[in-house]
């Protein structure tokens, strides 16, 4: 499995020891910045395989932000449909295109 951190940190993502006001209005120290990562594809793939693992088969939609989330959310949406598929075959269901 691939250590979340040490991509982000190895992408210059994780920007620590400075201020941030967060869009919720609290301060904070640390702030990551997935815009450099965004560019390799196939680490944010990885990432969004990880983060739709615990939901898969409770989803139907996935939404973003406009700005800086569209990138994650289709390639989260594809690792949802992926896993969708996968539990088709297992149970024997096939495919139903819709």
């Amino acid at each position: 499995m691939m250590d979340v951190l040490k991509e982000l940190d190895r992408a210059g993502a994780v920007l620590q020891d400075r201020h941030f006001v967060y869009t919720s209005g609290k301060h904070g120290s640390a702030y990551i910045n997935m815009d450099p990562l965004f560019p390799n594809v196939g680490v944010v793939s990885q990432f969004a395989d990880m983060l739709v693992k615990p939901f898969a088969g409770q989803v139907d939609t996935v939404i973003a932000p406009a700005t800086g989330g569209i990138v994650l959310a289709v390639l989260a949406a594809q690792a949802l449909s992926r896993e969708r598929e996968r539990e088709r075959e297992v149970s024997g269901c096939g495919y139903v295109g819709g």
